[in-house]
């Protein structure tokens, strides 16, 4: 057997839900034969309860009627049990219930109030969820390195790296700037060694042409 809920509502709650929704306790009807009838006659109580507990106790409901009404112990106590059948008999039955159609209204508008309450907190706390989720994906850090690891599989995609080709989306830019600044040496190197072979051919000319110049004088 499967054991009760527990009574979730505070008492100041019960308490403060008692003093705005019950009437004076009338045993006729808290006492009644008929479940639906000790129902619709606290119909708007059950209803304020609903959303806050699945389990009404009957020694809290005992309490609250010695409270707000003076009852005597014992009518305090048929109370409590009468209003905690009544309210078991609308959690039991409408959970059963697929349109409530066989229902008394009562009965399915008390059910229907704790229903709806539960799935508000559900979809509370899935709109909730959501935006931590997408969020936290919409920030991820990136990871560069693994993928330039990634890039550095195989011999052709080192060589475009090194050439500054874009391989998978990424470039390094360190390896560019390497690569420039190797060809700017190159360059200046190839200039510096023909402006040396320029210079030698021009002193050799020079040379050449005394030389000439003194065969023919003599």
């Amino acid at each position: 057997m499967a054991p009760k809920a527990k009574q979730m509502i505070s008492y100041e709650k019960l308490l403060q839900i008692g003093k705005t929704e019950l009437n004076e306790p009338n045993a006729d009807l808290y006492c009644h034969d008929d479940m639906n009838v000790v129902v619709s006659s606290h119909q708007k109580f059950f209803e304020k309860v609903a959303p806050h507990t699945k389990r009404l106790n009957p020694v809290s409901l005992a309490n609250m009627a010695r409270e707000l009404f003076k009852m005597s112990n014992r009518e305090a106590s048929l109370f409590g049990t009468s209003m905690a059948q009544a309210y078991s008999h609308c959690m039991l039955v409408g959970g059963k219930a697929k349109t409530g159609e066989k229902l008394a209204k009562s009965v399915w508008s008390v059910w229907q109030a704790s229903e709806a309450s539960a799935a508000s907190h559900a979809e509370t706390a899935s709109s909730s969820a959501d935006p931590l989720k997408t969020e936290s994906s919409a920030f991820s850090p990136e990871r560069p390195a693994k993928a330039i690891k990634k890039c550095l599989s195989s011999p052709s995609q080192i060589m475009a790296l090194y050439t500054g080709v874009k391989v998978h989306g990424v470039i390094s830019s360190a390896l560019i700037q390497k690569n420039q600044e190797g060809c700017l040496q190159a360059v200046t190197s190839s200039i510096n060694a023909c402006t040396r072979r320029i210079a030698g051919l021009l002193s050799l000319s020079s040379s050449a042409h005394q030389m000439f110049l003194t065969l023919i004088c003599f």
